[in-house]
């Protein structure tokens, strides 16, 4: 008889685990169980880096002066941006500019990465570079692993154009919003991305 009302029981718990309409649907232990994933690949890569540097193209090209001064507020500036919650698991890295290029869709727009720090260092140019550690995406890290970008490229907002999300008031210097993978960096002779670093 026990053993007739257990078989019994457990019937009707399989029964209403794949139906919608049965509360035990919902209230079973197994839809609240945290789906527990392996960690994500983590490299440092270089975004951005001090100097003078101009556009590829026309008779009057692009011109961006980055000062060493202008890399350490990008630092200073993200740790506000982190301090008031901008991102909330950490600026996003995509694809080709698209965000910056209005295209919206969410193919377009899925994160690469996510910029977890931010170091400034030294680098052979005798400047000052912003490092980013990069936490990887599967995507992200099966692209560069695949080789298909061979750059990075910084999304920052210029001077007295961010401004803080919980007083209004602008942030002063460069302000780092986000990078992307791409095949023409603006910004020539830096470390090409990768899962190691």
């Amino acid at each position: 008889e026990a053993k007739a009302a257990k078989a019994k029981k457990a019937k009707s718990i399989g029964s209403s685990m794949g139906n919608p309409a049965s509360k035990k649907y919902y209230s079973e232990g197994f839809w609240g169980s945290p789906c527990l994933l392996g960690p994500s690949p983590e490299s440092w890569v270089e975004i951005v880096r001090s100097g003078t540097f101009y556009g590829a193209t026309g008779p009057d090209p692009r011109k961006v002066e980055l000062t060493e001064k202008d890399i350490l507020s990008m630092a200073a500036n993200h740790d506000q941006v982190t301090g008031e919650g901008w991102f909330s698991d950490g600026a996003p890295v995509g694809y080709n500019h698209a965000s910056s290029f209005g295209v919206m869709d969410p193919d377009s727009t899925r994160a690469a990465a996510r910029i977890r720090e931010l170091q400034t260092r030294k680098n052979s140019h005798g400047g000052l570079s912003l490092w980013g550690l990069f936490s990887w995406t599967p995507d992200g890290a099966r692209r560069v692993k695949g080789g298909e970008f061979s750059a990075v490229s910084a999304e920052l907002l210029p001077p007295g154009v961010a401004s803080s999300k919980l007083t209004g008031k602008a942030m002063p210097g460069w302000t780092l919003v986000g990078a992307t993978l791409t095949n023409s960096p603006f910004v020539p002779g830096m470390q090409a991305p990768s899962l190691s670093g």
